[in-house]
């Protein structure tokens, strides 16, 4: 699994995106480029999917965390923080069923998910093409 790149979501929050979380993610792809990527490399797509997921309320974290941050507010360390009251785990999970969901469902649907689920293989028949990366 690993971020796309060409979700609504990545277009949505810009550098603020949960996706772009590092060092965990150093290259960043959509379907179409990792597409054109691993068959470049004599590989075939056996699946290629954006699950109905969403990283929304991380994102909108890190935008309101960065908000306070600039407001001169220091923000509570996860450690710290108190645990949520049973109302607002419900009216949570009520938003997320209600608005997020449906998002989620319809951006998975054409590929515009926040992240992708691909399995690729080495094409039959196919010779290995030694390629020089681009030094920098």
């Amino acid at each position: 699994m690993m971020p796309n790149d060409d979700s609504w979501e990545a277009r949505l929050f810009g550098t603020y995106w949960y996706g772009l979380e590092l060092p965990r993610h150093l290259s960043h792809f959509s379907p179409r480029s990792l597409r054109y990527l691993m068959t470049e490399f004599g590989f075939e797509e056996m699946c290629l999917t954006t699950p109905h997921t969403s990283y929304i309320e991380h994102s909108a974290g890190y935008v309101c965390s960065s908000l306070l941050e600039n407001l001169g507010f220091v923000p509570t360390s996860q450690a710290k923080a108190k645990p949520r009251s049973f109302l607002w785990k419900a009216v949570r999970k009520g938003l997320r069923l209600v608005f997020v969901a449906p998002f989620a469902l319809i951006a998975s649907s054409v590929e515009a998910g926040p992240c992708m689920e691909a399995v690729f293989r080495k094409a039959p028949g196919t010779v290995d093409k030694k390629r020089e990366m681009p030094s920098m």
